[in-house]
């Protein structure tokens, strides 16, 4: 299962920084190959390019990755008007846009960041001409979500400045508009995609985040990148705030296979090699990733009222799930902030049955259609939609020919989920599957995250189309509310509408899949929350065998 890398020490030099007179001490991390570092364009799941990204450039704010607390950071202070819908910030004035000057091996000052470019940063986020593969995210920009899904053709500049509800109404002033309240709205913006862009970098080469023409404002610099094989970040003498760490340099190696460890000191790894790599005297550390669910289209027939969908529900047997789950995951009946605990407490049996009996539909073999339930073509997929069917036959008595299932690719799956396929059943064409199976991953570490974003009725991932209810307003003052207890008991009350023994169920948590990363015992720093942070890293130089 995992192979001894021998060759990964050849994929480095040491070097020797000109930023300090200090003797350099250099973090070997492994990493996944990126295509970008530019922040407001990287993909929800390149945890690669959004580490590295977390590094090079800073935002109005910071996740501390010890507490997960939201610290700011470009930011000095904010406030709020009463509707919670204006924002205004006011930026520090101390932080430069700076860039690695290769011939002289200096970390220069290009200029200080200002409001503009955070301005230019989200229009960039924004727009459709991109796009950007994590949009949703900034959507709660008053405006956003419009510029994102107008006709490319019609999008610039003056539209977006109209559309949009961020400005600058100084040079180290930000106002920021949003489309609703959100109390935890300065935890995204600790996100990459809420982060400045210098202008003129792009103006000189669209592809601005290469080596020669890439500006950064975080406490390292890219020193060199080659996309395929490598990276160093070094770090920024121009930085102003103390750093934690003793890290002035890191070395990163871009490889497929993370799992494979010799000479690293940090990588992110899969799941299934944690016992191997804790074994060798590593240290691995692993925390939920996503929640795969069964979904439902509840605009189609017998799909469309709450007791089917819980009779389906109450009928899954999570035991019996086990064979089917990837490797390093872990069964759930939950989406609020989930453990690595197995749970199928929603498994009862007698309350499916008696749902079934109480709904509208004659009976499980006597529908006027099949279920269709469409999956990803992975085997895995098949595995789980065929076990999920054989237990809707053990506790419901349905035939497994009343079930279809449908092979789709991952970008029509995506459409499914979001309903932007066909949802009505009277027009020509193919109706959305009445089932389907689905990933939600969120991108921040907030309850809002893993609930309201992936099931509200209007702004959620995962759109059933289940009416608004009891659930969606508990999720709706949970955003407002600023006491951390009473939200999460909001989000906690809003699961039990949908997930209980009396649920609307508009989804099914079935299983959540776990993130792993694993780091050499002289290194110390490492986040417990959010991206990596190299400023905080510490390593004991004597310990650190290749260094």
């Amino acid at each position: 299962m995992l192979r001894t890398l021998t060759v990964f020490l050849s994929l480095f030099s040491l070097f020797v920084t000109q930023v300090s007179a200090q003797s350099p001490i250099t973090a070997r991390v492994l990493m996944t190959p990126t295509s970008s570092l530019d922040p407001v364009s990287l993909p929800r799941d390149d945890k690669a390019a959004r580490d590295l990204a977390e590094n090079l450039f800073v935002g109005l704010t910071r996740q501390n990755p010890d507490n997960g607390a939201i610290e700011p950071m470009l930011a000095r202070e904010w406030q709020t008007s009463p509707d919670g819908l204006t924002w205004t910030f006011k930026l520090r004035s101390d932080v430069q846009w700076v860039r690695f000057n290769a011939a002289s091996g200096q970390v220069e000052a290009v200029r200080p960041v200002v409001a503009g470019d955070f301005v230019y940063g989200i229009r960039r986020a924004c727009d459709p001409q991109l796009p950007n593969p994590a949009a949703h995210s900034v959507f709660i920009i008053a405006g956003c979500s419009t510029i994102a899904k107008a006709n490319p053709q019609i999008v610039n500049d003056l539209f977006i400045a109209r559309q949009l509800g961020v400005r600058a109404t100084g040079q180290q002033t930000l106002e920021i508009s949003l489309a609703f309240p959100a109390v935890y709205f300065p935890t995204l913006l600790a996100l990459p995609e809420f982060r400045p862009v210098p202008r003129e970098a792009i103006a000189k080469d669209p592809d601005w985040t290469k080596p020669d023409t890439i500006i950064t404002n975080g406490p390292f610099a890219l020193k060199s990148w080659d996309r395929a094989n490598s990276a160093e970040l070094i770090r920024n003498p121009l930085w102003l705030d103390a750093l934690t760490g003793n890290v002035t340099n890191i070395a990163v190696a871009f490889s497929k296979d993370t799992n494979t460890f010799t000479n690293a000191d940090f990588a992110r790894i899969d799941p299934t090699a944690a016992q191997t790599l804790k074994d060798a005297g590593l240290t691995v550390q692993s925390v939920p990733r996503s929640v795969t669910i069964l979904g439902f289209s509840a605009e189609r027939t017998i799909t469309q009222t709450d007791a089917v969908r819980r009779a389906l529900a109450l009928s899954i047997n999570r035991d019996a799930l086990i064979k089917a789950l990837p490797a390093g995951s872990v069964m759930t009946t939950s989406f609020l902030l989930p453990t690595n605990a197995p749970d199928n407490r929603g498994y009862m049996p007698d309350a499916a049955k008696a749902a079934l009996t109480a709904s509208s539909i004659p009976g499980c073999n006597r529908l006027p259609e099949k279920f269709d339930l469409a999956i990803d073509t992975s085997p895995a997929s098949v595995i789980l939609a065929q076990t999920l069917i054989e237990g809707w036959k053990t506790t419901l008595g349905c035939l497994t020919t009343v079930f279809n299932i449908r092979k789709v690719s991952d970008t029509t799956l995506q459409d499914i989920a979001n309903a932007t396929v066909n949802v009505d059943e009277s027009q020509n064409g193919t109706p959305r599957p009445q089932l389907w199976i689905a990933t939600w991953t969120p991108d921040y570490d907030d309850p809002n995250a893993w609930v309201a974003d992936a099931l509200h009725c209007q702004y959620g991932y995962l759109h059933a189309n289940v009416a608004c209810g009891n659930a969606d307003t508990l999720v709706d003052q949970a955003g407002r509310e600023p006491d951390a207890a009473k939200r999460a008991d909001a989000y906690k009350q809003a699961e039990a509408i949908w997930f209980g023994p009396n649920g609307t169920y508009p989804v099914v948590p079935l299983y959540t899949t776990l993130e792993a990363h694993a780091y050499a015992s002289w290194l110390t720093g490492i986040a417990n929350h959010g991206a990596l942070r190299f400023d905080l890293w510490k390593i004991d130089a004597a310990k650190q065998p290749h260094n």
